[in-house]
């Protein structure tokens, strides 16, 4: 764990603080807002002395990334925040909080690691603005043995808006298993830089599916043991600013989960020789059977315990349906999450929905989803290739859900690129129409245009004889406000 650095500041004010008036500070830029304040405007300033005693920043504890402003206000305010820079003149803002006397507490948050920073605090009442001068302080170096992905390509206009990327990637040793970790979740911004991060290097523990959380408040993933261990399965919610994190048990929770708005948790059970069932776990920590896997099984044919692991749970919002994903017997279902009823089936199962065109099928589906569209999108190694390694034919698939037919029909597919996903894989719409698809053990996260254009491109590399296995990745979201991540639960 790094040791806890403070610097004890000796903050200096800009010139003119001193004394009252409407004079317009010199060179102090009017930075933009992204944080949720409106920056400190240039014109009209009235500055007095900024009430304030024992700023001080120190690095995160646990996060190096992240640096801590504190300090104690003398004077009430109607709101403070602070302000920020670290490149290219551009300023960032905290979000505006209550101005009240006493100690306060702010993250500097969405900083590369080993950079300087240049930081002032801004107090507002009636239009009158009281602002220190800049502070510089530096963020931390990241963990040893923390991998650093790199970018390939980057074309703003065509990418989506959000500015960072939340994941998980496997840190383990060239040639390794990817499951045997340890596992890092992470925020990196576009140009690849980590500037978040969470290990828990003590517990050898899994966390492959990081999700935010619906407020969209905090950041939610499991934990749990690769190959059914000792490790009781549990949900990590934690905060990005360190104030906050909580483990929730989830008994028998074993590789996907998802997360309703109203705080239940879905997630998918199997053992060796017990239960393989789609289960919700309410608040309180009590849960129910929503569908079981081997009672549809057994009927048609589908004994063996393994082809009920599913690598998916997947709430479908507008229709409140849970989609699973098997990927042993290339077949995927849709159950209705308050009746059990299955929606729909899609694959080689029997009784499954046909393909248009036919010549389609599921070969070891990952992250089977249903778009926002209704449709229905799938990341699947091409027709007839199984497991078997063969760089190129993995695919990212859209399907049309036609129920009254009970055929998916091709909409839009990506695939003959190089890379491969042996192990996981996602495709996930994005609100401006791309989609953010990643190829698991694959190490390569994309985003791509309808036009099958790539808008960005990240690697995560490792050590290996064979060019197209890299560092496995989990789940990927796109977030754009790294504050919003940092409130937890909201009661």
């Amino acid at each position: 764990m790094p040791q806890r650095s403070y610097l004890y500041l000796a903050w200096a004010f800009a010139p003119g603080l001193a004394s009252c008036g409407e004079t317009e500070p010199p060179d102090l830029p009017n930075p933009s807002s992204s944080s949720g304040a409106d920056p400190s405007p240039d014109p009209e300033w009235s500055l007095g002395d900024a009430p304030i005693i024992a700023p001080q920043v120190q690095v995160h504890p646990q996060v190096a990334t992240v640096l801590e402003v504190t300090w104690t206000q003398t004077t009430a305010s109607e709101r403070t925040w602070l302000e920020y820079s670290f490149e290219d003149d551009e300023w960032h803002l905290s979000p505006a909080r209550a101005g009240h006397v006493g100690p306060h507490r702010e993250a500097v948050l969405g900083v590369p690691a080993d950079t300087q920073v240049q930081i002032r605090i801004v107090m507002e009442t009636a239009g009158v603005y009281r602002r220190t001068g800049d502070a510089t302080a530096a963020t931390g170096s990241l963990p040893r043995g923390m991998p650093r992905p790199r970018v390939v390509e980057y074309f703003p206009g065509l990418a989506s808006h959000e500015r960072y990327l939340l994941g998980s990637v496997d840190g383990m040793e060239p040639y390794g298993h990817p499951y045997d970790g340890p596992f890092w979740l992470y925020v990196v911004d576009r140009r690849g830089r980590v500037v978040w991060y969470y290990s828990d290097l003590g517990s050898g523990a899994t966390m492959a599916f990081p999700r935010v959380a619906p407020a969209g408040t905090h950041v939610v993933v499991e934990k749990r043991m690769f190959g059914a261990g000792q490790y009781a399965p549990r949900l990590l919610e934690i905060a990005l600013d360190g104030s906050y994190s909580r483990e929730i048990p989830v008994p028998g929770l074993d590789d996907s989960f998802d997360l309703t708005d109203w705080g239940t948790v879905l997630f998918n059970t199997w053992s060796r020789d017990g239960e393989a069932a789609l289960r919700e776990q309410g608040p309180d920590g009590t849960s129910r059977i929503i569908w079981d896997c081997r009672r549809w099984a057994g009927p048609l044919g589908i004994l063996h315990q393994s082809h009920c692991y599913s690598n998916t749970v997947a709430w479908n919002r507008a229709d409140d349906t849970v989609t699973m994903s098997m990927p042993y017997i290339n077949t995927a279902v849709e159950v209705d999450r308050v009746s059990g009823e299955l929606v729909g089936q899609y694959g080689d199962a029997p009784y499954s929905y046909g393909f248009d065109p036919d010549s389609w099928s599921f070969e070891f589906n990952h992250y089977v989803n249903i778009t926002p569209d209704g449709t229905l999108l799938v990341s699947s190694h091409m027709p007839g290739h199984g497991p078997t390694e063969i760089p190129g034919d993995h695919a990212f698939v859209e399907f049309t859900i036609d129920r009254d037919q009970e055929r998916l029909v091709e909409r839009w597919a990506y695939h003959g690129r190089p890379e491969w996903a042996m192990y996981k894989g996602m495709a996930m719409r994005l609100a401006n129409g791309n989609t953010l698809a990643n190829y698991g053990t694959g190490g390569v996260i994309r985003e791509i245009t309808p036009d099958k254009r790539t808008a960005w491109e990240i690697v995560w590399d490792v050590e290996h004889d064979k060019p197209h296995v890299k560092r496995m990745v989990g789940h990927n979201v796109l977030v754009d406000d790294l504050y919003a991540l940092s409130q937890g639960p909201v009661q």
